[in-house]
């Protein structure tokens, strides 16, 4: 009696079930693998834009570190609508700047802070973008050519402080144009910056601001600086920004990342930088939480800047302690 043994092998119910199964997986696995893919490209985009931020804090820090406090110097710091070929930042450090032989070179220099268009950041059109840039002019111990020596602080013949905005400030140490400046930071199209008033109690006047001024200051964040009037022996009078009423500067920045960059041109990179309005001195808010909505909301940014670029615009600030509360002097 002959015994019939069955083949062995799959149906083609089982066949298709088990490449359901597969594609259902390989369907998942698609998934997961981009979903790791955009968590690292964004993961990517973020710390490039804090980097850009980090580069700009930092060098501002070193700068602000060796800040030269006397009061016969002026010391500029403003805010402005747009961006232009004007110093947010105009001060002397003890920090010394390439330009001039070693031998005369004391250490100390003008530093300037801007953002504006620059050469070595063009859009892909070849455009000059703007960016953030600094300049860092050397002051040496005697004339060299131009660049004078004497006269860079001080009193003036009239008995009033050198000033950076008159003509008695020596022109030749002045950032000027754009070979005076570096780019430092590419990233960072806006920069604005604040001042945390000395909470002395005491009546402050701020530089160029509109009423309501504050009356008293308090401790409160405040974009005009505050200032002081200076007499001189011959009556003349003159207005500086007194840094011994201010006991922090909040610097805020917006920046894009490098990827996103490349999708700006040199107006859009104006018109993104413009939507973050300088902050209200009334409100008393730090630019993060003045332009936090501003940066969450796709729709307030100009809709003819790119939609990724819109959605991936950053804030951020740092601190920098001026002058300590124990240490104001009269």
């Amino acid at each position: 009696m002959k015994t019939t043994l069955a083949r062995q092998g799959f149906s083609l119910v089982e066949l298709l079930a088990a490449m359901a199964v597969l594609a259902i997986l390989g369907l998942i696995l698609s998934q997961i693998t981009g979903s790791i893919t955009r968590s690292t490209k964004q993961s990517t985009r973020i710390m490039d834009a804090s980097a850009q931020a980090r580069l700009a804090f930092d060098r501002i820090g070193f700068d602000f570190a060796g800040l030269v406090k006397r009061r016969d110097t002026d010391f500029v710091a403003q805010n402005l609508s747009s961006a232009g070929a004007t110093s947010l930042l105009l001060f002397l450090s003890t920090v010394p700047s390439s330009g001039i032989p070693t031998a005369e070179n004391r250490g100390l220099s003008v530093i300037a802070y801007r953002v504006s268009t620059h050469s070595d950041n063009e859009d892909p059109q070849g455009t000059p973008r703007v960016c953030l840039t600094r300049a860092g002019k050397a002051i040496p111990w005697r004339s060299i050519g131009s660049t004078p020596a004497a006269g860079f602080m001080g009193l003036q013949a009239n008995g009033l402080p050198q000033t950076f905005t008159s003509g008695s400030f020596p022109p030749a140490l002045l950032p000027s144009n754009e070979l005076d400046f570096d780019v430092l930071s590419a990233g960072v199209i806006r920069m604005v910056i604040g001042f945390q008033l000395y909470p002395d109690n005491k009546p402050v006047l701020l530089l160029n601001a509109s009423p309501p001024n504050p009356n008293l200051a308090r401790g409160q964040i405040v974009y005009h600086p505050p200032t002081r009037l200076v007499t001189s022996s011959t009556g003349a009078t003159a207005e500086y920004i007194d840094l011994n009423r201010i006991s922090a500067i909040v610097v805020g920045v917006v920046t894009v990342d490098g990827e996103n960059l490349r999708l700006l041109n040199a107006d859009q990179a104006v018109l993104l930088g413009n939507a973050f309005a300088t902050p209200v001195d009334s409100d008393n808010k730090t630019p993060v939480q003045a332009w936090t909505t501003t940066a969450n909301s796709v729709a307030s940014l100009p809709t003819t800047v790119p939609l990724p670029v819109r959605q991936s615009v950053r804030v951020y600030e740092r601190t920098y302690p001026i002058t300590p509360f124990t240490t104001q002097s009269p």
